[in-house]
């Protein structure tokens, strides 16, 4: 069983050596070296298990007690899987942030440049949905997130469905530090009362508020 211990640290390791590939815009190879790592180690962990049992009972020539080992392995199907939900859980932890920072590079173009209602729309959106990450939205409102969606929130003020949706993108990103020290800022304030003003839908006007707090 250690020579099994070994092999899994062993694996772990060069998994993380594998996911900080991912960082340097290998995605699609370190997701196949990956899951070749989970198949090889799932079928060197099975192998090195069953030969441990048969040494360990082979001598007598018995087979294990069903009754007293029920339950104490994995069968090599439930083993695999285990392995594999691992290896997926690993490659979520750090493929989603580079996802999620290409995404939200897009989405703050859009809500700069886009003049098109459901792009935009789509945008505050994205970035609401992006900023309930701390750290992303951290990431967001250092690559100009807050102004690009005080646009959106001035751009059509009888545009209800996008004004709250700005409304609610620009709470979120309130939720990190860095954001609601941007949204003490006297241009956002001054945008943020003028959005008050003009707007007459009262879940706005309530997100709006809440803004207006922090500052």
């Amino acid at each position: 069983m250690l020579s099994s211990l070994r092999l899994g640290a062993r694996s772990v390791l060069r998994l993380h050596a594998t996911s900080n590939a991912l960082y340097h815009g290998n995605i699609q190879i370190c997701s196949t070296a990956i899951a070749q790592r989970v198949a090889t180690t799932t079928a060197a962990t099975t192998s090195s298990v069953s030969g441990n049992v048969r040494r360990a009972y082979g001598a007598q020539g018995s087979v294990p007690p069903s009754d007293a080992h029920e339950g104490a392995l994995l069968p090599p199907g439930k083993l695999y899987y285990a392995c594999a939900a691992l290896a997926i859980a690993y490659l979520g932890w750090h493929i989603v942030p580079l996802i999620g920072h290409g995404t939200a590079k897009h989405a703050i173009d859009l809500a700069m440049n886009s003049k098109d209602s459901f792009m935009q729309k789509s945008a505050a959106q994205r970035l609401g949905f992006l900023a309930q990450n701390g750290t992303v939205a951290e990431k967001l409102v250092k690559e100009g997130a807050v102004p690009a969606t005080m646009r959106l929130l001035s751009f059509n003020p009888e545009d209800t469905l996008l004004v709250e949706g700005a409304a609610a993108a620009l709470l979120a990103l309130a939720g990190c530090e860095s954001g609601k020290v941007v949204m003490r800022e006297a241009a956002v304030v001054a945008g943020l009362r003028a959005a008050l003003l003009a707007s007459s839908d009262e879940p706005t006007r309530e997100k709006l508020r809440a803004l207006l707090q922090i500052g």
